[in-house]
């Protein structure tokens, strides 16, 4: 089923981008772990209730910032399951996230 889980994610994520539901990010870099850094980026980017930040690898700071935002869900590109992508109303990748996800489903 590894076929079959690639084209659900590459089917999934190409519904997302046709109804303008993912945001591609540029590099985000954090200082110290700050949950209003998290939340300012989502009302700066107008992200709905549900938001899913696909990261390419750990970001520890950015993990940290969002855990206590309830609307947010951060997982890593190589974990990101289509319930992830459909449940959410908005998925924020960055351009590292991009790549590694082209990659992943070419």
């Amino acid at each position: 089923p590894r076929k079959q889980r690639r084209l659900a994610l590459r089917s999934a994520l190409s519904a997302k981008a046709r109804e303008s539901q993912v945001i591609v990010l540029g590099e985000v870099n954090l200082e110290a772990p700050r949950t209003r850094t998290v939340v300012e980026l989502c009302r700066a980017v107008e992200a709905g209730r549900r938001v899913l930040l696909v990261l390419a690898t750990h970001n520890e700071l950015l993990e940290k910032s969002a855990r206590n935002v309830p609307e947010v869900r951060v997982v890593l590109a190589g974990n990101v399951s289509v319930r992830d992508l459909l449940a959410a109303e908005t998925v924020l990748l960055t351009q590292e996230t991009v790549e590694h996800i082209a990659e992943f489903l070419a």
